[in-house]
């Protein structure tokens, strides 16, 4: 992860449904839990923007969010593919060449490069879809960016740290066998194949929405960020339903 945090991809709850020194569960990251929350919605609003906030401010606020900078990107470019615009990319990965109608008679004409994130709207993409979402990382593995191994890698990573939390709690409470529960997040990296394993790049994955382990548990109510995705706002829900706690969101990103 960009950002060497633990709580970024586990942390330690208390499970409202036991009682004794064994109370307690473990939350994993899982980009497969947020690839199943997000299709059971696939017209939900992929990133939602905070009513409390001005639509400048809210412009303003995801936009400087990196995973979203790129994922609108890769979504523009394919959009444009899809159009049979001439989109091309130049030495950068973020500097893409748009194309406009600019005028009644409906001429294509090339507007000048800027170097991303100039020649991008925050507006282009604030309707994108969860569907469009899960299909734009899909396409971006045709680039260098390839998140969706990086997902594949990060989540081998995931379990083998899971082996390891299991066997270091069995040998402090042998007599407990604590609930390890996925939490929907994706995570948008680069990876790379070595020896035709896929590898992530260290240091490259950002959390797409904030993460749900990044919290703050005080009493029985445990205080999130709020995803700003409607489809994974009510998995988190139901998560933390079935283990007997309250969650508060927290507007803490956009």
């Amino acid at each position: 992860m960009k950002v060497g945090h633990v709580d970024e991809v586990v942390t330690f709850v208390p499970d409202k449904t036991k009682t004794g020194a064994c109370a307690f569960a473990v939350l994993l990251a899982s980009p497969t839990a947020a690839y199943a929350a997000s299709s059971k919605e696939p017209n939900g609003i992929a990133f939602e923007s905070s009513p409390n906030t001005s639509p400048s401010e809210a412009d303003y606020r995801i936009f400087i969010h990196e995973p979203y900078r790129r994922i609108c990107s890769s979504y523009k470019l394919h959009q444009a593919q899809q159009l049979r615009f001439k989109s091309q990319k130049t030495n950068s990965l973020f500097q893409i060449k748009f194309l406009n109608l600019s005028n009644a008679a409906g001429e294509l004409k090339a507007e000048p490069e800027q170097p991303f994130p100039l020649g991008l709207e925050r507006s282009d993409c604030t309707d994108m879809k969860n569907s469009e979402l899960l299909q734009t990382l899909h396409e971006a593995e045709l680039t260098r960016e390839a998140p969706n191994d990086f997902m594949l890698a990060f989540s081998k990573q995931v379990e083998e740290n899971r082996l390891v939390i299991q066997q270091k709690l069995k040998e402090r409470f042998p007599h407990c066998a604590p609930q390890f529960v996925e939490v929907p997040q994706l995570i948008y990296g680069r990876a790379y194949k070595k020896n035709g394993v896929i590898e992530s790049q260290l240091g490259t994955g950002v959390a797409v929405h904030p993460a749900p382990t990044n919290g703050v548990l005080i009493g029985s109510t445990y205080f999130m960020p709020n995803p700003w995705n409607a489809a994974i706002r009510r998995s988190e829900e139901e998560i933390f339903r079935k283990l007997g706690l309250k969650i508060e969101f927290v507007d803490t990103a956009y």
